[in-house]
């Protein structure tokens, strides 16, 4: 997984997360669907500790083992979402 954070000027979080596990919601677009399939729970799981500007690799999974799996299959595309503020965009790899 590559995910970007967006920056507090374009309306994301004022810092990414301090540490090198982060969970939130994610809204998932699985390839040559046009609408998000759906919004659910995530673990990432950072390579590198997470700075504006700069992709950070890493590992994503759902919270829930009951999620379908599937979903987080190559090629989708997910945005992180706080609230109602989307916070960071990745792609599965």
């Amino acid at each position: 997984m590559v995910l970007m954070w967006i920056s507090p000027e374009a309306g994301g979080r004022d810092k990414p997360p301090d540490g090198l596990v982060y969970s939130t919601v994610a809204r998932l677009y699985v390839p040559n669907v046009s609408a998000p399939v759906a919004d659910w729970s995530v673990v990432i799981q950072f390579d590198t500790k997470p700075v504006h500007g700069r992709p950070v690799h890493g590992w994503v999974r759902f919270l829930s083992p009951d999620a379908p799996q599937h979903l987080l299959s190559t090629g989708t595309i997910f945005e992180l979402i706080e609230g109602k503020k989307v916070v960071a965009k990745g792609q599965v790899l």
